[in-house]
C-alpha cells in the first residue's frame, strides 16, 4: 500500500517537497544577511530603549535596513499560510476522488485490504510526509523572525507568525489534508473537489488567523494597573532590555486596556475617552511638567486607573500548543466522518 501511495502521488509530493525546499532556501538565504544586519545592530550597541549607548553613524542605518526585511517576512508568512491550501487542494482532494472519478476503487476496495484500513494506511504515509516537511520549514521560519521580534519592529505574538511555527504549522497542514480528503469523498469529482478544498480550507486558514489567534489570546490573561509614567504600553509587546518597565523583561502580547474608578469599577469605552479629554484639558501648558508624569499624577488625584491585560512570555508555547490542539481536533473530526462516509460508500 504505501508503494502503491507513493506512486500515485509521487508527482504532488515531489512538487510539493519542491516548494518547501525552495521556501526554506530562500528564508535561509535571506535570513544569513538579516542575522548578520542584527549581529552588528548588537555590536553597536543600537537599542530603542534608551540603556545602551546610540552610535548615530551606524544605528539609523542598520535599524532601516532591518526594518525593509519586514516586507520579506510579510511575504513569506502569507505564503506559508497558502501552503495548507495547496495540501487540500492537490494532496487530499484527489486521494478518493481520482479512485472513484476513474472508477478504479472498484478493484480496490475488493481485494484484501478492507476500504477504511487501505485509507487509514494512505493517510499516515501522507500525513508523516507533511508533518516532516512543515517542522523544519516551522522552525526555520521563527529563525527568520527573531531579529525583527527581538528588536521591536514585529512579534512572534503576532497571527502572521504564531500560526507558522513548529507547532502550529504542521497542526494545519494535516487538517487541510484531511479536509482535503472529506471533500473528495463527498464530492466524488477532482476538478470540483480541488476548488471547493481550496475555498473550504482557505476560509478555515482565515477564520484561524482572523479570529482564533485573537480568542485564544483572551483566555486566562494577566491584568496590571500601567502608569503613563512607566513608558509606552507597546513595551509589553517587545522584547525589552532587564528593567525597562515595571515588569522587567516582557516579551509578551497586549491584549486589552481599560480604566478603573473608584473600589474597581470597570468604566466603559467612552468613559475611558471622557477621561483623556479632561486630562488633556487640563494639563498646564505654562509649567515644565512631563506629559505621562502629569498623567499618572492626574489619574491618582481623581481616583482612577489605567489597566492592561496581556499574555506574559512564559505562556507562549502554551497557547501554541493550545491553538494546536484546536486545530487537530478539527482535524480529528473531519477524519471520523471520512472514515464513517467512506464505511457506507457505495
Amino acid at each position: 500500500m504505501l508503494r502503491v501511495t507513493w506512486i500515485q502521488h509521487r508527482a504532488s509530493l515531489l512538487i510539493m517537497i519542491a516548494i518547501f525546499g525552495l521556501v526554506a532556501a530562500f528564508m535561509i538565504a535571506t535570513g544569513l544577511s538579516v542575522h548578520g544586519e542584527y549581529a552588528k545592530y548588537l555590536s553597536n550597541k543600537c537599542s530603542y530603549f534608551g540603556t545602551f549607548s546610540f552610535n548615530q553613524s551606524e544605528c539609523p542605518n542598520l535599524g532601516t535596513s532591518l526594518l525593509h526585511s519586514l516586507n520579506n517576512l510579510t511575504i513569506v508568512d502569507i505564503f506559508m499560510h497558502v501552503v495548507p491550501i495547496l495540501i487540500a487542494m492537490f494532496i487530499g482532494a484527489p486521494l478518493v476522488a481520482r479512485e472513484v472519478e476513474s472508477g478504479t476503487y472498484q478493484f480496490a476496495w475488493t481485494q484484501g485490504t478492507p476500504r477504511s484500513s487501505w485509507l487509514t494506511m494512505k493517510l499516515l504515509f501522507l500525513g508523516v510526509i507533511v508533518v516532516v516537511l512543515a517542522i523544519p520549514l516551522g522552525l526555520i521560519a521563527s529563525w527568520y523572525a527573531q531579529p525583527v521580534d527581538a528588536i521591536g519592529f514585529a512579534s512572534h505574538w503576532q497571527p502572521g507568525q504564531f500560526g507558522v511555527t513548529a507547532v502550529t504549522l504542521p497542526a494545519l497542514c494535516l487538517t487541510g489534508l484531511l479536509a482535503g480528503v472529506l471533500i473528495g469523498v463527498l464530492l466524488k469529482k477532482i476538478v470540483s473537489a480541488i476548488a471547493t478544498a481550496g475555498l473550504v480550507v482557505g476560509s478555515l486558514v482565515v477564520g484561524i488567523f482572523a479570529y482564533l489567534d485573537n480568542a485564544i489570546f483572551s483566555i486566562h490573561t494577566t491584568a496590571t494597573a500601567w502608569y503613563p509614567s512607566d513608558g509606552n504600553i507597546g513595551v509589553v509587546n517587545r522584547f525589552a532590555p532587564v528593567g525597562i518597565g515595571p515588569k522587567g523583561s516582557w516579551g509578551g502580547w497586549l491584549v486589552n486596556i481599560w480604566y478603573e474608578g473608584q473600589n474597581g469599577v470597570h468604566l466603559s469605552t467612552a468613559k475611558g475617552v471622557q477621561i483623556l479629554g479632561r486630562i488633556f484639558a487640563s494639563y498646564p501648558k505654562t509649567q515644565q511638567v512631563e506629559p505621562p508624569q502629569y498623567v499618572s499624577t492626574w489619574l491618582a488625584n481623581h481616583h482612577y486607573s489605567f489597566w492592561i491585560s496581556y499574555q506574559p512570555a512564559n505562556r507562549y508555547w502554551m497557547t501554541q500548543s493550545f491553538e494546536a490542539a484546536i486545530v487537530l481536533g478539527v482535524g480529528f473530526v473531519l477524519l471520523k466522518v471520512t472514515m464513517k462516509v467512506i464505511r457506507r460508500f457505495v
